[in-house]
């Protein structure tokens, strides 16, 4: 539930629609983005856990069929086993990079839902009904100005600086390398780095870019999805709190 406190009576500053856009926010936009979340951090990732003992079975099953087939004089028993080692490993490689494109995706698929809501409060808060239909309108850029016209500056919300960066996350997601890249790098250069080994160490990598939806060179952690959850509910929070009329004002 979100942790907004506005006043029952209050009028919006936007419209008339204060009371309805409440209920949406509350029950409709905010839970989407909580159940986003815990589809994939809670049933799809954990999928992985079993990912090395897979690997090794992979590995076992490879070994058990090439010595019942084997019968080459000229390949030695320790290159066998080199070469399943080595299909071992790669199968391991696969289903973990798998499974960072499967966080990485949670990410872009918040960042899609909220903008999907976003553009669904701008038609049918923002623009007028002969407008809602019409594609040219249907720009951030559009909607922010209509709602500083009314006084509301959405850049100077406090989870903006967040919101950002996940719109040049998924942009860098879907395009690859690019000028949200680059601009990403700048603002959370902690995507650019691997997590790994024995003590968990984050291992920089290039900030190039080339197949981050199979899980290279981007990284988005449990920790960036939590917290993007919680800058997108904190938007829509500061959004409904200055739809409410300032203190004084007549409806």
């Amino acid at each position: 539930m979100m942790a907004s406190s506005i006043g029952s009576g209050a009028i919006s500053a936007v419209g008339h629609n204060l009371h309805m856009w409440r209920h949406r926010f509350e029950r409709e936009f905010v839970p989407a983005s909580h159940r986003v979340v815990d589809v994939f951090l809670a049933r799809l990732i954990p999928t992985f856990a079993s990912a090395g003992e897979e690997a090794q079975s992979y590995g076992k099953e490879l070994w058990d069929r090439a010595m019942s087939d084997w019968g080459d004089p000229d390949i030695s028993e320790a290159e066998v086993a080199d070469a399943v080692r080595e299909a071992e490993v790669e199968y391991y490689l696969n289903l973990t990079g798998m499974e960072q494109g499967i966080l990485n995706c949670c990410a872009l698929f918040l960042y899609h839902l909220f903008e999907q809501h976003l553009l669904t409060f701008h038609r049918q808060e923002l623009l007028h009904w002969r407008e809602q239909n019409d594609t040219k309108l249907l720009k951030h850029d559009e909607i922010h100005s209509r709602l500083h016209k009314k006084g509301i500056c959405t850049k100077s919300f406090a989870s903006w600086g967040k919101l950002e960066e996940l719109r040049h996350l998924a942009n860098t997601l879907k395009h690859g390398e690019g000028k949200s890249s680059r601009e990403l790098a700048s603002l959370a250069p902690d995507l650019f780095c691997r997590v790994g080994g024995v003590a968990g160490l984050a291992f920089s990598m290039s900030p190039r870019v080339y197949t981050p939806l199979l899980g290279d060179d981007v990284f988005v952690t449990e920790r960036h999805v939590r917290e993007y959850a919680v800058a997108i509910e904190g938007f829509w929070c500061e959004l409904l709190a200055a739809m409410e009329p300032k203190a004084g004002a007549t409806g």
